[in-house]
């Protein structure tokens, strides 16, 4: 948390590409991802044969008119729910990410 705090009061580079307009709906997400979180901590515990999804997810809109900080963002966001990570970048629109799933539920 420190170093968040940090990035967000000293940010490196030019203050004229830190776009407080993308910013502050991207910071909004992360307190909005607390009820998900532990949702799915309860259902990555209940599951029984893991298995790996990949999946293709479009960047908010937010993300993709703000500078590379509001994506460093939305990529915590994502991240820090327990049954997803983002493995890369599709395209400039679009993130790959990576999600545990349960093999019982796929079809």
């Amino acid at each position: 948390m420190l170093g968040f705090f940090l990035s967000v009061l000293i940010p490196l580079g030019s203050y004229k590409s830190l776009r407080l307009r993308a910013l502050i709906p991207s910071l909004l997400n992360i307190v909005k991802i607390i009820p998900s979180l532990i949702t799915e901590t309860w259902q990555i515990i209940r599951i029984r044969r893991p298995v790996d999804l990949f999946k293709v997810q479009h960047m908010c809109p937010y993300t993709l008119r703000g500078s590379k900080f509001a994506q460093f963002i939305q990529v915590i966001a994502i991240t820090s729910t327990p049954m997803s990570i983002v493995a890369g970048k599709s395209d400039d629109e679009n993130w790959i990410v990576h999600l545990v799933g349960d093999k019982r539920n796929q079809p």
